[in-house]
């Protein structure tokens, strides 16, 4: 897939959030060798099917304060050739993003980088539903962020519902989407409007009704 890379110079901190694209580790060991580009397979979990048109997002940490996001998407084999910042890398997080797919991060420090990278995604479930005001009326535009159930960092990977799985509501205040773990029952999710206040809640999720859930702004 072909990378864009997007430069940013805002301060790295450590964070929960599954959205965070913050180094979740840190390194004081001597600089490993500079990593010119990652070769990154995406696979159907169970059947090693390639997953084309699978989003990647590569949070580059370099220097204290600077990072860059570099962005790829997979071809038809299910890989993506992703050219890494030519500088010294502190460490990196890998947000994968497949429709139908549960989404994943992939967390390395700069000594555990692997240029050669097969990463496999599990089909994902269906929630989704409308988003309202107080009067009933459906609400266009309404961004939905996820977050899962944590991040352990002492794994490689984790489930992780990072910048490309966030949604945004139709003209009927209708979403849905299908990356939702078969395991979780519920998922929370923070509707943002301009025009009203941050809606934090919980929708069901591997049940009768996941995906006509309703939230009110």
């Amino acid at each position: 897939g072909v990378a864009q890379v997007e430069s940013t110079t805002e301060p790295s901190s450590q964070s929960s959030s599954a959205q965070s694209e913050s180094p979740t580790t840190a390194s004081a060991a001597t600089p490993a060798p500079i990593l010119r580009s990652l070769n990154l397979r995406v696979l159907e979990a169970g059947t090693d099917k390639p997953l084309p048109q699978t989003k990647i997002r590569v949070a580059c940490f370099l220097a204290p304060g600077k990072s860059q996001t570099v962005k790829a998407l997979t071809d038809y084999q299910g890989l993506a050739v992703i050219e890494l910042p030519p500088e010294p890398q502190t460490g990196f997080n890998v947000f994968v993003t497949g429709q139908g797919y549960v989404p994943k991060v992939i967390m390395w420090k700069r000594e555990e980088l692997l240029q050669d990278y097969v990463l496999r995604l599990a089909p994902g479930t269906a929630i989704g539903g409308h988003v309202v005001d107080e009067a009933g009326r459906p609400v266009a535009g309404t961004t939905l962020k996820f977050q899962g159930l944590g991040i352990d960092t002492a794994s490689t990977e984790n489930i992780a519902f990072g910048p490309d799985t966030d949604q945004q509501t139709d003209a009927a205040g209708q979403w849905n989407c299908a990356f939702v773990p078969e395991t979780y029952q519920q998922l929370t999710v923070v509707a943002i409007h301009p025009d009203y206040a941050l809606t934090r809640t919980v929708v069901l999720a591997n049940v009768p009704g996941a995906t006509n859930s309703l939230i009110v702004l």
